[in-house]
């Protein structure tokens, strides 16, 4: 564990130890955010507490009205009050978050708490949730189905007026928080790309997330800009636009380590946005000043707050954060799961569209440009001949366990080149991974090619590695593409499982 891990440890023990006094109190049911505790607390208490809690909702039926706070069975504390005593601020809160706004705050407490607390509660509910219902062995599985069934509805009208973009912080937040969670990604996909589609194509025109509106219109707001760039990243898409996020970001950073929008004091919900994307895309990001801004700013208590009735939520993310930034760059790095459109159909892999795209955004991204990434470029020995004998539907079976299988292999990316070529790229930064991973996965291709009617030994892959930067993969598929040509010819025989090279 790093230095940076341990110098934040006592306060993530504060917040875990906060979170189980939530969970722990009476009265704690009525809370809609109470699924953030039970998330961070662990699979016990989910388990034991989840019939109880379904129970109650189950006497709540939804009311109807756009706005209504009980729209959904688990309501929404939509003042801007604590939503349970547990967390209620213990002293004067100190405005440590966007008080450029007081005003909004003052005139509308309900609609200006309801920015933070819808997107929330969706996010860990629809999580929460989803994992009961994906477990069949847990005695509410079903039930929680249903309740997700029905809440989804609701959910995806919540989402439609995100869409509008009349207020970019909030509508980016929000997509924040529900592309950050499996399982409300998953659920409410298509809408939740409209969003990141129209805030991309806002950025692009703009150069940044603006303020549309006073106190900060026509800003760029780092806040707005790290919750969409953070996004894009995790759906695969515009990633060209990643670079000029990132940048605006990284140079917003505080004297204290905080970052902040516009003409106001550092604040914890920036600084857990620009921190979260930085440690994820940026292996030159130093977390420690932003730790210690954070560890100064948790109460007694243990909790993080920024304005009330996030506190579990913001809490939880911000422990997590920490303990996060404690591992080395290519743990926290992950390569973005893709749209359905970007695949190939065959394969169910990226297509190399996506692959110039990322090349683009990964040169102009300068932590991730100098980092070494290595590459493996792999045909199949033999597998014209089984296509041509077996034909195209025996084929394009063998060519999705193919794929399967390399896409098994841990924190890699899998791309589709044609045919039966695959690029794979290993995680920026580390050396010394890939080639153990991928004679792993020699062995386990003979199991793969048995499945879908392949003799053993009949086609087996031939694999190239090189390494280089990863702001110059696209020179490195070159290379690896002139030279598997000859490879080819001096490996026609790769032998029973296959042959693994060097470039």
């Amino acid at each position: 564990m790093t230095a940076v891990a341990i110098s934040g440890l006592p306060a993530v023990s504060r917040a875990r130890k906060a979170l189980a006094r939530l969970v722990a109190a009476t009265g704690s049911d009525q809370d809609c955010l109470l699924p953030a505790a039970l998330l961070a607390v662990g699979d016990g208490d989910s388990r034991r507490m989840a019939p109880g809690l379904l129970a109650r909702y189950g006497l709540r039926a939804p009311a109807y009205g756009r706005e209504n706070p009980r729209r959904y069975r688990w309501g929404l504390g939509f003042r801007a009050e604590v939503g349970h005593p547990t967390y209620a601020a213990t002293a004067a809160r100190v405005g440590w978050w966007r008080p450029r706004e007081a005003d909004f705050l003052a005139e509308r407490p309900g609609w200006y708490a309801k920015r933070l607390v819808l997107p929330a509660a969706l996010a860990t509910q629809f999580e929460f949730w989803g994992r009961i219902a994906d477990d069949p062995a847990h005695p509410s599985h079903a039930a929680a189905k249903a309740l997700l069934d029905e809440a989804q509805q609701v959910a995806e009208a919540d989402l439609a007026a995100w869409i509008l973009a009349a207020d970019p912080w909030a509508d980016t937040f929000a997509l924040w928080l529900l592309t950050g969670y499996p399982h409300p990604a998953a659920r409410l996909r298509d809408l939740i790309f409209a969003l990141a589609v129209r805030y991309a194509q806002l950025a692009i025109r703009d150069g940044a997330v603006r303020g549309i509106r006073y106190p900060f219109f026509g800003e760029p707001l780092p806040s707005a800009s790290a919750h969409l760039a953070r996004s894009l990243w995790r759906l695969g898409i515009y990633p060209t636009l990643l670079p000029r996020l990132l940048e605006l970001v990284r140079f917003a950073q505080q004297p204290d380590g905080g970052w902040a929008d516009p003409g106001q004091p550092s604040d914890v919900l920036t600084t857990l946005a620009a921190g979260d994307v930085l440690a994820t895309l940026d292996p030159r990001f130093d977390p420690a000043p932003a730790i210690d801004f954070m560890v100064q700013r948790q109460e007694a208590g243990g909790w993080w707050r920024a304005l009330n009735p996030e506190v579990p939520w913001l809490t939880a993310a911000v422990a997590d954060w920490i303990e996060r930034c404690g591992q080395p760059f290519t743990d926290r790095f992950a390569w973005p799961e893709l749209p359905v459109w970007s695949r190939d159909r065959t394969t169910g892999l990226p297509t190399m569209a996506v692959f110039d795209e990322l090349a683009i955004a990964l040169a102009g991204m300068p932590g991730l440009a100098q980092a070494p990434l290595e590459a493996a470029f792999i045909d199949l020995a033999g597998f014209g001949e089984f296509n041509n004998r077996r034909g195209m539907d025996a084929g394009d079976a063998a060519l999705a366990a193919y794929a399967a299988a390399l896409r098994a292999v841990p924190r890699t990316m899998v791309i589709r080149q044609g045919g039966d070529e695959l690029l794979v790229l290993g995680p920026p930064g580390v050396t010394g991974v890939l080639e153990p991973q991928l004679r792993g996965f020699l062995g386990d291709w003979q199991d793969a090619a048995e499945r879908v009617g392949i003799p053993r030994g009949e086609v087996v892959p031939r694999i190239l590695l090189a390494c280089g930067a990863a702001g110059e993969i696209r020179e490195l598929r070159g290379a690896l593409g002139t030279a598997i040509g000859v490879m080819k010819k001096a490996a026609a025989d790769p032998g029973p499982m296959g042959v693994m090279l060097w470039l």
